[in-house]
């Protein structure tokens, strides 16, 4: 079984601030190399982000002033497998930049979990979410708010521009699939971060075998 410790890692520098959330994966009673390997490159990314963070701002005036985090969460746990979203969010002033890194494995045949792992080898899963996202934004537009953090500019241009990456970001729950875009896939200045989730039972066919066993059964 696998068991998640939350670790705290706070710094004050003169121009940073950081609050830096990130998740410790332990399996109970037993010693493990890979999740060894998980964590560390969880702990490096976590500080690579305030290394880059504070590398800018040593490069531009020091009266700049900026608070960073990450926060995170576990979204499955089963037949040990994890995913874990992390958001690193930067903050000056009342601006922010947010993106997620994802951290999908399966821990019995230690390997991370890519999206080509989740659906069928003869499934083009790059154009169907592309066409998942068009729907769903087309839904979006049709209830747009003005109130909304995310412009309808922004979303009508995502229509035509998006993008889907053999490492796009993406999370398993415990009834669907969710992947995520920034404002910069959305080709703007956008510092939103934007979910679009497959139910399970509305992608079972194209679902691989390795994904309907291990996750979904």
């Amino acid at each position: 079984m696998l068991v998640v410790e939350e670790k705290l890692l706070e710094i004050e520098e003169p121009n940073l601030i950081c609050s830096l959330n990130y998740p410790v994966i332990r399996l109970l009673n037993k010693e493990n190399n890979f999740i060894n390997y998980i964590n560390k490159k969880i702990y490096e990314d976590v500080l690579c982000f305030k290394e880059v963070v504070k590398k800018i701002l040593d490069e531009e005036s020091s009266d700049i002033y900026m608070n960073i985090l990450t926060e995170f969460m576990i979204t499955f746990n089963k037949n040990n497998i994890i995913s874990i979203p992390i958001e690193f969010s930067q903050f000056l002033g009342i601006n922010n930049i947010s993106y997620i890194n994802s951290y999908n494995y399966d821990i019995d045949l230690e390997k991370e979990v890519k999206l080509k792992d989740i659906f069928n080898s003869d499934i083009d899963y790059k154009s169907l979410l592309k066409n998942i996202v068009k729907i769903q934004i087309g839904t979006l537009l049709e209830d747009y708010d003005k109130s909304s953090n995310v412009d309808a500019i922004d979303l009508i241009n995502m229509i035509y521009s998006i993008e889907i990456y053999d490492d796009q970001p993406f999370y398993l729950e415990e009834d669907g699939l969710v992947f995520c875009l920034s404002g910069y896939e959305m080709g703007s200045y956008s510092s939103s971060i934007l979910e679009f989730k497959i139910m399970y039972e509305d992608g079972v066919d194209y679902f691989s075998d390795y994904f309907i066993r291990e996750v979904l059964e």
